[in-house]
């Protein structure tokens, strides 16, 4: 009897498992397949990051990115608004996505415990990026996850007259139908050492790609900098809304008189 309880026991929570598993439909990208698309959207997005949303090189590396996978913009905005609908299969694809890029990252000498020695070596340098976080983010109504936050503390490396650049791009993983009202916005601020500070920021209204920029403060230099991407809607399930991509954090040098 017991053994044959058992065996009831089992069967149920094997179809409670299978109940539990979401079945991706027909004409949505695989998660391995997205996980390499999107790697590869990313990358071609980081290589064209000065380019305009309109010029020739980036529509280029983009409609190659498609050519190479197999599909097009239609079909991966289509997916990405299914994954919004069961956001666990969503996170599992960008935490795969993640770990792909530190790893790559560290494959290139470059990881966050060497932060400082790779700004060391690339004082002499004109520009200097100082993310060293994965690129890619997505944003939700939850606590733990509206955010993207950083600070930086200055150090010798910082001159006079240096400017700083938050740039990333956006995108509402939002269905064409849903009337879920949202607010997104960025700040970038810039302490400097006599004690004054500078803020600039820019309300993320539309997809495409943002920059905020602190001018050149020729009398002081910078002490700290910090600054953030928050994002917010009136939607209670805290399903991811908005990815964010591309993210840089630039030192610029002022030019030499």
């Amino acid at each position: 009897m017991k053994a044959f309880s058992a065996k009831i026991l089992f069967l149920f929570l094997c179809l409670l498992l299978a109940a539990c598993q979401v079945e991706i439909p027909e004409g949505v990208i695989k998660p391995d397949k997205m996980e390499d698309l999107l790697y590869d959207y990313h990358l071609a997005q980081a290589i064209t990051a000065e380019e305009t949303s309109m010029s020739y090189k980036k529509k280029l590396h983009i409609n190659y990115v498609f050519a190479k996978h197999g599909v097009t913009k239609e079909e991966l905005d289509s997916s990405l608004v299914w994954y919004t609908r069961y956001p666990k299969q969503l996170s599992k694809v960008y935490a795969a996505l993640e770990n792909r890029i530190m790893a790559e990252m560290e494959n290139m000498g470059v990881t966050t415990a060497e932060d400082d020695a790779f700004n060391t070596m690339m004082a002499t340098a004109d520009t200097v990026n100082l993310w060293r976080a994965p690129r890619v983010k997505l944003l939700s109504s939850t606590a733990l996850s509206n955010r993207l936050a950083f600070e930086y503390k200055a150090d010798s490396t910082y001159v006079k007259g240096d400017s700083i650049v938050l740039s990333f791009a956006a995108r509402h993983l939002v269905a064409a139908d849903d009337s879920v009202a949202f607010n997104a916005h960025a700040a970038l601020v810039v302490e400097y050492a006599d004690e004054t500070s500078a803020v600039a920021g820019v309300k993320v209204g539309a997809d495409g790609p943002y920059a905020v920029a602190v001018e050149r403060n020729p009398n002081s230099v910078i002490k700290a900098l910090h600054g953030f991407v928050y994002y917010s809607d009136e939607d209670s399930t805290g399903f991811p809304k908005l990815l964010v991509s591309d993210i840089a954090v630039k030192r610029i040098h002022p030019l030499p008189e």
